[in-house]
């Protein structure tokens, strides 16, 4: 009978411990002495959180009329617990979950007192706007605070202008592992982006990764301030308002990066990917992109994949997958979309995969566009893109303006599987021109070419004018095959002349043109055609090679130099003048048979009537050669007729009969 109480004891110490290892860490939080609970501990709403230092958890759910929690001291960590906070539960403005107030009076934070903090952490629970109406109702809204964290937390906003987590002047943030809906359906300034699921303006080094971010006129925003990272993100967002993008920086002053994010529609439309609105040293890199304009949105505007704008500097676009489906009639789907700026400089976009699926005649369905509101000389370049579309793989100044000295070199461009009025290329010349623009060694495949260009009549008395570029690629050896360095590989046509120097390898790369295509009437284009070229390759101490190629593709060329020919004793020009003496040969009168007259670095062959190789001979002394009359094996040869064939580096060969007699 005794037993049965230890076997109760010990199923209940087990169950004890099942359950303390299922609720994780945070029942030590619970148990700690250091904490301070909420509501126990804390009068409130709002609750006021001001030792420094200090855990707060909440040990139940709590709700709000107005703003529910302030922070108002140094190192606080608030921990949800699981719970939730509902806030905002009657109506008015500028009513937050969590506030984090700046250290002196401001507008955004009436019926606030002053003080925040730095060093904060939010956690680990559910943040929910409450049934009340009004603006700027945000769920966590900090002012000036640094290192402060956000994760795990999730919930939904919905009113007027609202955004989730809304941060002023605030760095060295780390805002992520959290999932945030904006189900905001009103934006009173959408040039202002009141509406937006994160939204970071001024501070520098902030980073928001591994979020779930849903909804909002931007979903993730960045404005102003460096070394801000937004990467890993998975982001989905549509709006009631135009221009909505699901990650928008603006003008930050360097060193951002956005990569590695999955943005992607939100339901049966998404109309916008990434945005780099005049920053500088931006790197945009291995996001996955996709956005969708069904055959009418709520609000209208354009798919976008990735746009670029404003005076950008040393932006990199780079290993994107774009992915833009457009069927609305009259709108625009982009794949890249390089805008409104000048100038533009150092930018490149390489190595992006872009596909345009178009549902509609009246879609402008463009791979990449590039169009400024101005003439831009720049040194941007576009290379190693792979652009597939239905209806435009290229347009150049297809909007507001012109464009002028952009470089796309080694792009691929393939004609959809679907397409719908089809062009390759598309040029607009409104008010400014399109100029200097430079294709290089483009790929085409499935039906694309230069010859399917679509042209759009200049308004205001602009030119088209680009140049259609390939690369020639050397290979110079020696006539021994080694690699030859420091030779000079020229190409003169009548409209230019280009050169290189071998390197190492013995390679170099010229870039030669085909033909300048200029113009400024609707279907009127002129050419120049820079070739045929003539190739040269000259080094000291061999022989110029020469030849002539036209260029209307990338080609790779290999060269042989071989060495010069002197043309004073002791060689000979040619083999025009060989003499062998004597001849015939009598065995008992002569040692050897003389060769005269050679060039260098002949080989003399003797063969017998039969075809047999009896000997070769490749020593000379100048333009001198001895045969001894003795076959390969060094025994003397029959009395008979031999015949004689020498060649030479440059082709050039001569032959002859020898009398022997023994």
């Amino acid at each position: 009978m005794k037993i049965y109480p230890k076997i109760f004891q010990i199923v209940l110490v087990s169950l004890i411990a099942i359950l303390i290892f299922s609720i994780g860490t945070d029942i030590d939080v619970v148990l700690s002495q250091d904490v301070i609970r909420i509501p126990d501990d804390v009068s409130g709403p709002p609750y006021v959180l001001d030792q420094a230092g200090k855990t707060y958890i909440l040990t139940q759910d709590i709700s709000a009329p107005g703003t529910a929690i302030i922070i108002n001291a140094d190192g606080i960590t608030l921990d949800l617990n699981r719970h939730t906070i509902t806030y905002g539960n009657l109506d008015g403005d500028y009513r937050y979950g969590v506030a984090v107030p700046p250290s002196y009076a401001r507008p955004e934070f009436p019926d606030i007192t002053p003080g925040g903090g730095n060093n904060i952490v939010i956690k680990n629970g559910v943040i929910n706007e409450g049934a009340g109406s009004g603006s700027f109702r945000h769920a966590i809204a900090m002012w000036g605070t640094s290192g402060t964290e956000v994760t795990e937390i999730s919930g939904r906003v919905y009113g007027t202008d609202t955004s989730f987590i809304k941060t002023d002047y605030s760095s060295n943030l780390k805002i992520y592992h959290n999932n945030l809906t904006n189900d905001v359906t009103n934006c009173t300034n959408r040039h202002a982006l009141y509406t937006t699921t994160i939204k970071i303006e001024g501070g520098n080094n902030n980073r928001v990764y591994d979020n779930t971010v849903r909804g909002g006129l931007n979903a993730i925003f960045i404005n102003g301030g460096s070394g801000h990272s937004i990467h890993n993100n998975d982001v989905s967002s549509h709006s009631i308002n135009e221009n909505p993008y699901a990650i928008h920086v603006y003008r930050p002053d360097g060193n951002v990066e956005i990569y590695n994010n999955y943005i992607h529609p939100d339901g049966s439309w998404g109309l916008r990917g990434i945005m780099n609105n005049g920053g500088d040293g931006v790197l945009i890199h291995d996001n996955i992109v996709e956005v969708r304009m069904p055959t009418s949105t709520p609000i209208g505007g354009d798919a976008v994949g990735i746009r670029v704008r404003y005076d950008t500097y040393g932006t990199k676009v780079y290993n994107n997958q774009i992915t833009v489906e457009a069927g609305g009639d009259y709108l625009g789907g982009y794949g890249l979309w390089v805008s409104d700026t000048q100038p533009y400089m150092g930018n490149e976009y390489y190595n992006n995969t872009i596909n345009i699926i178009a549902y509609s005649n009246n879609v402008r369905g463009l791979g990449i566009a590039a169009e400024c509101e101005g003439e831009v000389i720049s040194d941007t370049v576009f290379y190693s893109n792979t652009i597939t579309s239905d209806r435009v793989n290229l347009a150049l100044g297809e909007f507001n303006g012109g464009v002028k000295g952009f470089l796309f070199k080694s792009n691929t461009f393939i004609k959809g599987s679907n397409p719908i009025n089809y062009n390759t290329f598309y040029i607009g010349y409104y008010k400014f021109n399109v100029e200097d623009i430079n294709l290089l060694d483009s790929k085409f495949k499935n039906g694309a070419s230069y010859n399917s260009i679509a042209f759009t009549g200049a308004t205001g008395g602009g030119n088209y004018n680009f140049y259609v570029k390939w690369y020639l690629d050397f290979i110079v050896k020696d006539d021994s095959g080694t690699p030859m360095s420091g030779a000079t590989v020229t190409a003169i046509s009548s409209e230019e002349t280009v050169s290189a120097i071998t390197n190492t390898e013995g390679r170099a790369r010229l870039e030669l043109t085909e033909y300048n295509r200029y113009g400024s009437t609707l279907g009127t284009s002129n050419f120049v055609y820079y070739t045929p070229h003539t190739l040269t390759v000259t080094k000291d101490g061999y022989e110029t090679s020469t030849q002539e190629i036209t260029m209307d593709a990338s080609k790779l060329l290999t060269v042989t130099l071989v060495p010069t020919v002197v043309n004073s004793p002791p060689f000979a020009n040619d083999l025009s003048m060989v003499k062998a003496y004597p001849n015939p040969y009598r065995g008992d009168k002569h040692s050897q048979i003389t060769f005269n007259n050679l060039t260098a670095n002949v080989k003399i062959r003797i063969y017998s009537l039969t075809g047999e190789l009896v000997k070769e001979i490749s020593e000379q002394e100048g333009d001198k050669a001895y045969w001894d009359v003795k076959n390969k094996q060094g025994e003397a040869v029959a009395s008979g007729i031999y015949i004689y064939y020498i060649t030479n580096p440059k082709g050039q060969e001569k032959k002859g009969k020898l009398a022997i007699i023994r």
